[in-house]
């Protein structure tokens, strides 16, 4: 691939790059058309919204991962880092990247401009690993039930934790240390000098952290699957058997959530490659139904826990009690209350 195509104007696209913000590339750009093709200021409520709902979704999970004990298990340290990511990802990319993208991009905030491009890589790909780290470990859990037990220690979960998060933090600082260097007083989303660089970068990016972990993803699931099928009602040990039940179980629910994060990001991937690559060419309307798939893409982080809460049990329980709990109160209350009006104290 060289720089003569037409991927110049369509790298300000990027996969985490708003439209307007192409300060890189004196040239009018998709990114700039689709500023001007919808409202900005409603696109900035949105993402506001998005922000805020995410942020809350997030902290409530954390919240109540620490008050229920049945929670504040080993296991579940990957998903209260999926939460703490939640977090990170609303207040340092969301809210200045997209809710607040008048007062960030300009020359004033020159530096963290540039920063966010490489914020959203790096969120996107932690965001994927998370999602292939929770697959395998329900999948060696099901598989290699012995050494699971044996093996998964929490020394091992937190190197495994670590390294999903330096890993992409690694490679999204490639681009600053090699071809893009950052320019006092402009915000540099891409090296319109090189190009071929950003575009090789960009793609093998994409291509080895985000479908490569996805391939995992669906191998692991459907081989979980297969082997439930086949074996649970065969096991032999009963203790064995429940708690391959119960990891079964489990791995049935975080496959809905894996279902739903492909739902989320694939089509919104899939549609930017076809426009990087020139099978696609941008206009109003294109541009209009990727602001769509990227915040729908955006919006998987907030409903994450969401989803999470509804599918997880112990989480389940203790909503459900806390609201028996509380409509007993008001139950009582209501009584007392409707006793002393008829003069009958109870």
């Amino acid at each position: 691939m060289t720089s003569t195509k037409t991927v110049p104007n369509v790298t300000t696209l990027s996969i985490t790059q708003p439209w307007n913000a192409s300060n890189a590339n004196t040239s009018t750009s998709p990114s700039e058309v689709g500023s001007r093709s919808l409202d900005l200021n409603g696109q900035n409520i949105a993402w506001l919204v998005l922000a805020i709902f995410t942020l809350l979704t997030n902290c409530s999970f954390l919240f109540l991962i620490s008050c229920i004990k049945n929670l504040r298990k080993p296991s579940n340290s990957f998903i209260a880092s999926m939460a703490v990511l939640g977090i990170l990802w609303s207040v340092m990319y969301i809210f200045p990247r997209w809710a607040l993208s008048s007062i960030i991009n300009n020359s004033e905030n020159w530096f963290y401009c540039s920063l966010t491009a490489l914020l959203g890589i790096f969120f996107t790909i932690v965001i994927n690993l998370h999602l292939c780290l929770i697959s395998l470990d329900k999948y060696i859990a099901i598989i290699f039930p012995f050494f699971y037990l044996k093996h998964a220690t929490n020394y091992a979960i937190t190197i495994s934790i670590g390294v999903v998060w330096v890993l992409p933090l690694s490679i999204a600082i490639i681009p600053p240390l090699t071809f893009r260097n950052f320019s006092s007083g402009a915000c540099v989303l891409v090296n319109p000098n090189n190009l071929a660089a950003e575009e090789s970068y960009f793609i093998a990016v994409f291509s080895i952290l985000f479908f490569v972990p996805i391939i995992c993803m669906v191998f692991a699931y459907s081989h979980i699957f297969l082997i439930a099928n086949k074996q649970l009602k065969v096991l032999a040990d009963q203790d064995n058997s429940q708690h391959r039940f119960l990891n079964i179980k489990a791995a049935k629910y975080l496959s809905i959530i894996v279902g739903v994060f492909l739902i989320a990001w694939l089509p919104y991937v899939i549609f930017f490659f076809a426009i990087y690559v020139g099978a696609v060419r941008p206009n109003l309307e294109i541009i209009d139904a990727l602001f769509v798939l990227r915040f729908l893409a955006f919006s998987y982080p907030c409903i994450n826990p969401v989803m999470y809460g509804l599918l997880q049990s112990d989480l389940r329980k203790y909503i459900n009690k806390q609201m028996f709990f509380r409509n007993n109160r008001i139950e009582m209350f209501s009584t007392s209350q409707s006793g002393f009006s008829n003069g009958r104290p109870k």
